[in-house]
């Protein structure tokens, strides 16, 4: 006999299902980290307490990593550390767009720079020394340095 109202507080309980296709919030391609892919194969409500008799609940996930990296290990996350396929889609659309307007911003100002100055990448110059040009040595153009943190 089936506990209808039990499986529904402990389903409740948990933002995702059994064997639904999940990813850990630290993936990414293009970093070191490595596109795990996981697939939930069990839920499992942790009862903690504290020292001061607190009770805290734990939502752990046993998932099978199914890409690339590991693929067929079997490892434990916390919710917090999982999120969605469309939620991670999402997100790494609007990091690459970020990262898109970030590069366009430099680029103007690559552009408003070497235009300020009436250069390009590797245009030759040469110095004045007390109103004098000194043609022993030529410099050229090779580029700028922007503090992308004060961006």
């Amino acid at each position: 006999m089936e506990n209808v109202k039990a499986k529904e507080l402990f389903n409740e309980q948990f933002k995702f299902a059994l064997n639904l296709e999940v990813r850990h919030k630290g993936d990414n391609k293009h970093g070191m980290n490595s596109d795990m892919g996981l697939l939930i194969l069990r839920r499992v409500l942790e009862e903690n307490s504290d020292d001061d008799g607190n009770v805290h609940f734990t939502r752990n996930y046993i998932c099978r990593m199914i890409r690339f990296s590991g693929s067929g290990d079997l490892c434990q996350f916390k919710e917090s550390e999982l999120m969605t396929i469309e939620d991670y889609n999402i997100r790494a659309i609007e990091e690459e767009q970020k990262r898109e307007d970030m590069r366009n911003e430099l680029y103007a100002r690559k552009k408003e720079i070497f235009n300020s100055f009436g250069v390009e990448r590797g245009t030759e110059v040469y110095l004045k020394k007390e109103g004098v040009v000194v043609t022993g040595t030529v410099y050229k153009v090779s580029g700028y340095h922007i503090n992308i943190a004060q961006m």
